[in-house]
């Protein structure tokens, strides 16, 4: 990763790379929400970058944007794109957006700016605000219905921008599958009754308001699985799952990648405001088999039985679904073989490369950093 905030070189033949001032908290060591960072480093791939922020080698709250480009190796005559990346808001206020307020945008009109909205579903009224005010020419969602924001994002453009994938860091690792099947994170009862319904048909009555079935102590209180289920393997973690020592029984970092490359199939669903997140990109570049709700949430990348298997909703055929994902290997295998061909397409570096087409701008590959 960076050691400096200062990424890329002049391109092959002399031509001048893209300069690019990418305003972002450093994720560099965070163990969960891998986007943030692997859109950071696929911008660091385009051109050259110079990445500010919370947590880079010289960010200081009380800097102007002046002082910023003062410390990039391009002016401010010769910066080509301004990015604020998913990790640039302000996440844990509920009243604020703007981590840097004496970094003014509005006036600075030299070249493209853009704005990736993160959580379309919380405080999206305060990030418009932030858009109009800062004078963004383009706003990148991963909601496919576009209409909304660009009513009130002040003029800017809005590009329907998905979530990508890692293939650095998700990849299928030839390990052992030694889960059946798997969940953790959170059941989203606000948004979704999907994660709740398959925990029900799962779990006995008397396991519904514990949060995991593994950690030490978990089989000294029974099997808490249904009949049909009981001889498998199964992980289940939600968020707040916690051994007796009280670490997280989440898996991360690293371990989080050899996870779900080590289980045959996972559940997973939209989460909230029927957003496709990331991981299910994540299941298909490690080779876990999909099991997830039909849904029109899936923005023509999934398709039942093609790569991933789909049960109804109402699991009126849930059971016979979950047989196929985890005890069909030909099946599972042939799927799991197709989903890996179908993410190749989905990298954050195709991201990017969608942007700065949709921006009019060169791209130059680098090697990963």
């Amino acid at each position: 990763m960076l050691e400096t905030s200062t990424v890329g070189a002049d391109g092959a033949g002399g031509g001048r790379r893209t300069n690019l001032l990418v305003l972002s908290r450093n994720y560099e060591d965070y163990r969960s929400g891998y986007y943030h960072q692997d859109l950071v480093d696929a911008l660091s791939r385009v051109g050259r970058a110079f990445v500010y922020g919370p947590g880079y080698p010289g960010w200081d709250p009380r800097h102007t944007l002046d002082d910023v480009l003062a410390r990039a190796p391009f002016g401010a005559s010769d910066v080509d794109l301004v990015v604020c990346t998913t990790s640039w808001d302000v996440d844990d206020s509920d009243r604020v957006v703007d981590p840097h307020p004496r970094i003014d945008l509005s006036s600075f009109r030299r070249c493209p700016k853009v704005y990736f909205l993160n959580k379309e579903y919380k405080k999206l009224d305060l990030r418009l605000d932030y858009v109009r005010r800062q004078g963004f020419d383009l706003v990148c969602t991963v909601l496919p219905d576009t209409g909304p924001f660009e009513a009130a994002a002040g003029g800017a453009r809005v590009l329907h921008l998905p979530f990508g994938i890692s293939l650095q860091r998700f990849r299928d690792l030839g390990l052992p599958r030694i889960w059946d099947f798997a969940f953790t994170g959170s059941l989203h009862r606000s948004h979704t009754d999907a994660r709740r319904r398959v925990k029900e048909a799962l779990f006995e009555p008397a396991f519904q308001d514990r949060k995991a079935n593994h950690g030490p102590g978990a089989l000294l209180r029974g099997n808490p699985l249904r009949e049909p289920y009981r001889h498998h393997r199964i992980f289940w973690a939600e968020f707040g799952a916690r051994d007796f020592l009280g670490r997280s029984l989440l898996p991360r970092g690293e371990r989080y990648a050899r996870f779900l490359a080590r289980t045959r199939a996972f559940l997973n669903t939209p989460s909230a405001a029927g957003i496709m997140g990331t991981r299910f990109f994540e299941l298909m570049a490690t080779g876990s088999l999909i099991l997830c709700p039909r849904s029109d949430r899936y923005l023509g990348i999934l398709r039942d039985g093609h790569n991933c298997l789909m049960f109804d909703p109402s699991m009126t055929d849930f059971h016979e679904r979950f047989s196929a994902a985890v005890g069909d290997e030909g099946l599972r295998r042939r799927v799991t073989a197709q989903a890996a061909l179908d993410v190749a397409g989905h990298s954050y570096d195709a991201r990017v490369a969608t942007l700065m087409g949709a921006l009019g701008l060169p791209t130059h590959a680098a090697a990963a950093v």
